[in-house]
């Protein structure tokens, strides 16, 4: 079976680990993804559209903390309820608003490959440093290993910018395979996962493994990594757009 690549040092990555990155072969780029990215929340407005004043508010406070970059349009920024032009509006504002050396890791996740495709050319022309592709599920009784990594190559042949698998299992019912983390580690352009399984022990064993036969094996993940640490309270939160008691479609009466 295929090895994961060397570069293999556990790292938080908002609440989650990422369980391995190196640099992309695309010359002249590189990327570390060592360091803390809180996850960032969309506020709303009470009319359910994005509330970007907010939004940037929130930056200015996120501002103080040494945090290396950002997770943009993951779960907590409620992706699945903007439309496309919002998600690529929201990406291009918090770009504008934090330093570029913050790295910005822009959730472009959609159900097809050519709709991903399209999303993550999308974000990288907004200016996020890489992409979050989450795992397509709508039909997750077909998403096998072989589906998921032809699904993962076609997404990261094509994408500008490197590419970070993101699981999260309780969302959308599907667990990124073993097989399919270890085949696509050795894809060039893709340089991480987000892992929001909770348990992160499943594959450590195997990406611990040394590379090359000789060479002393990295030091081994944890089972489980803890929160990477507080974040400053972010205006608009606890405001969800989705289904809920107070908010069952947007645009309706709160």
């Amino acid at each position: 079976m295929a090895q994961p690549p060397r570069l293999l040092a556990p790292l938080r990555l908002g609440l989650a680990a990422c369980r391995w990155l190196r640099t992309p072969a695309t010359p002249g780029t590189r990327l570390d993804l060592r360091g803390i990215f809180p996850p960032l929340t969309t506020p709303f407005t009470a009319q359910a559209e994005v509330d970007y004043s907010r939004l940037e508010e929130n930056l200015h406070r996120y501002a103080t903390a040494p945090f290396r970059g950002f997770v943009v349009q993951g779960s907590s920024g409620e992706y699945a309820y903007l439309t496309p032009q919002e998600r690529l509006a929201v990406v291009s504002r918090v770009r504008q608003a934090v330093p570029r050396d913050k790295l910005l890791l822009a959730g472009s996740g959609c159900e097809s490959t050519q709709g991903t495709i399209a999303m993550t050319v999308g974000m990288a022309e907004a200016g996020a440093d890489a992409a979050l592709v989450v795992t397509p599920c709508y039909y997750r009784g077909a998403m096998t290993s072989a589906a998921l990594i032809h699904h993962y190559s076609q997404v990261a042949d094509a994408s500008p910018i490197p590419v970070v698998l993101y699981s999260v299992p309780a969302n959308t019912g599907l667990e990124l395979p073993l097989e399919a983390t270890l085949t696509l580690s050795q894809h060039p352009n893709i340089v991480g996962l987000k892992d929001s399984g909770g348990d992160v022990s499943g594959g450590a064993g195997a990406m611990s493994e040394p590379s090359h036969p000789g060479e002393p094996s990295p030091p081994r993940a944890p089972a489980r990594l803890s929160p990477a640490g507080s974040r400053p309270p972010a205006r608009g939160e606890g405001e969800p757009r989705g289904p809920s008691p107070r908010r069952w479609a947007r645009g309706s009466p709160g």
